[in-house]
């Protein structure tokens, strides 16, 4: 179990360190995810959820929720000290599934667009097995990506996507590299076996390509619809659909 920082790379020239989420580094990742995941990612686009404040505030729940399970990690800026990427995951048994845990945060959130992003990740997930083609019944999941606009094309979301693969893999292997946001320790079991993901813009799909991940699902934004209208006729030509993908740990 891990208690304090755990590093899991540095940039070649030193710069950007790729850590392990600890406790006093959450409120700063849930607001660059506040600031910059939820007003500028594509399917939040697609649903009106980056005009309004109020229900990117109900998503944090679902951030922090992720955070303690303890196996996100953050990207540092060494010079500021700076919270400048973030990739949050979760571990998820085989006899739990998405919609089980997103049911209960739409139950809870009071602003259609944040239930709208929960019904998408019950929607691309639905009628996708991962476990069943690898034998397995654990996975690790990839969940919200987020990098600071500040810092982009540096390879900075590749590189969080990495580390979050190794850590996944020592877990895989038996050793507890949790870190708890409390004083509460973390079991190691369940181990997973897989990591899943799901890619919604073409810049993160390049990433799975590169990470060897394997296509479970490909949903098109011209058949996904909010309010009457597709995903796509919000957004522009650069994505024209979405990607659930696994990889088998090593």
């Amino acid at each position: 179990m891990s208690k304090e920082k755990r590093v899991w790379a540095t940039s070649e020239e030193g710069k950007i360190e790729y850590v392990s989420l600890t406790p006093d580094r959450l409120d700063e990742t849930v607001q660059l995810l506040r600031n910059y995941f939820f007003t500028r990612e594509t399917v939040c686009e697609a649903v009106g959820l980056s005009k309004i404040p109020e229900a990117i505030a109900e998503c944090n729940e679902v951030v922090i929720d992720t955070a303690k399970h303890g196996v996100s990690v953050v990207a540092i800026d060494k010079e500021s000290g700076k919270v400048i990427g973030a990739l949050m995951n979760k571990i998820q048994d085989k006899n739990t599934s998405s919609k089980q845990l997103y049911e209960e945060f739409i139950k809870k959130a009071k602003h259609p667009e944040s239930k709208e992003i929960f019904n998408y990740l019950i929607t691309m997930e639905d009628g996708a097995d991962p476990f069943t083609p690898y034998n397995a019944d654990c996975m690790m999941e990839l969940v919200f990506l987020c990098v600071s606009p500040d810092y982009a094309q540096k390879g900075i979301g590749y590189m969080l996507c990495k580390v979050s693969l190794d850590l996944a893999n020592l877990l895989s292997k038996g050793e507890n590299v949790k870190t708890p946001l409390d004083n509460t320790p973390l079991p190691l079991e369940p181990k997973p076996q897989i990591v899943t993901v799901l890619w919604t813009t073409f810049k993160s799909q390049r990433i799975g390509r590169k990470l060897n991940f394997n296509h479970l699902k490909t949903v098109s934004y011209e058949d996904l619809y909010y309010n009457g209208k597709s995903y796509a006729s919000n957004l522009g030509n650069e994505t024209k659909f979405c990607i659930f993908e696994c990889k088998k740990l090593q």
